[in-house]
């Protein structure tokens, strides 16, 4: 099979570079095409959602394999919310009409939807997703909001993949010997977005004011990101602890970033995420009100809890497994 896999990829951001490369290696039978915002050698640019790049014309080659190919696939992250950018909606709303207008069946696969501010950023994800074949969430929340849609198809509730190889990189190693070498310390590891709210910063100064900790580790998601390096230099500064800065771009980064944190303040989703899977004490600070941290805390402080997150996993890869080969003659 060959298919278009779309997603928020290209823009330096760990968790969806995680999730490309999630799809690539965990479906080894599907011939991958990638859309991406800033396409490597072998992938395609996004359709244009404004004039300027509509004038490039580059994306005629994402209309061909389009054309080409048995289906789209969205994969993974939190593609259909205005909590951040409603123009995101409008964005992946065209890539949906593009794929409705060839008829390839549209699978949306470990997605968060919402929260939605203004109407119009909820109807163009209700219109989207009414088109698709096939929908899996990853979390309670996003599962009630496609719910509520009252879409034709069933909403499958699994968990973001990334959390099955957060576990896969935890040894013995990363669990003792890093916080060996921190005997005696206790770490505040902190993981910034670029958009950081003044929630984040004063929950940040009252964890410095607290005394608790005697080093600062800034675990940096999206390090290229000039935004990010600004709040980054911003946390420095505002440190007068010992302060270090990481910056990550795989899985078992992260994982060896985090494993000697007494605890993580984090407003990136899928920094929380590997938090909880090492056990570590989490301070969240979401972006928005019921935005996808809200599911999170219940699974860092209840360890029971977590043991359902891989079984969750392993039901939307066999799910989406399923809906693909349906596809196949």
């Amino acid at each position: 099979m060959r298919c278009l896999l779309i997603g928020n990829y290209g823009t330096g951001n760990f968790g969806d570079e995680a999730l490309r490369l999630y799809f690539l290696t965990s479906f080894p039978e599907i011939e991958w095409q990638v859309v991406s915002a800033h396409p490597k050698e072998g992938e395609l640019p996004r359709l244009p959602a404004g004039i300027r790049s509509l004038l490039t014309t580059n994306w005629l080659r994402t209309l061909g394999a389009l054309w080409h190919c048995d289906a789209v696939v969205f994969g993974g992250g939190t593609l259909f919310s205005d909590s951040e950018s409603g123009f995101a909606c409008f964005l992946w709303w065209i890539h949906v009409q593009a794929a409705n207008l060839f008829y390839r069946p549209v699978f949306f696969a470990f997605q968060g939807v919402g929260p939605f501010r203004i109407f119009r950023y909820e109807w163009l994800a209700r219109s989207a997703l009414q088109k698709a074949s096939f929908l899996s969430v990853r979390d309670r929340a996003s599962a009630e909001r496609a719910e509520a849609l009252r879409l034709s198809i069933k909403v499958i509730h699994s968990f973001d993949p990334i959390y099955k190889e957060f576990l896969y990189q935890i040894t013995d190693s990363t669990q003792n010997v890093l916080a060996e070498k921190k005997a005696g310390h206790s770490i505040l590891s902190v993981i910034p977005r670029g958009n950081a709210t003044p929630d984040f910063l004063k929950r940040y100064g009252e964890q410095l004011a607290g005394g608790h900790f005697t080093e600062v580790v800034i675990v940096s998601l999206q390090p290229e990101d000039i935004a990010e390096t600004v709040v980054c230099n911003r946390l420095e500064q505002l440190c007068s602890l010992p302060c270090t800065r990481i910056a990550v771009h795989s899985a078992e980064e992260l994982i060896s970033a985090l494993s000697p944190a007494s605890a993580v303040l984090s407003q990136r989703y899928h920094g929380s995420l590997a938090a909880i899977a090492l056990g570590k004490k989490l301070i969240l600070s979401p972006q928005a009100e019921g935005d996808k941290h809200a599911e999170l805390g219940r699974y860092a402080h209840d360890a029971e809890a977590r043991t359902e997150l891989p079984v969750l996993v392993e039901a939307g890869e066999s799910a989406l497994k399923d809906a693909l080969r349906s596809l196949i003659p």
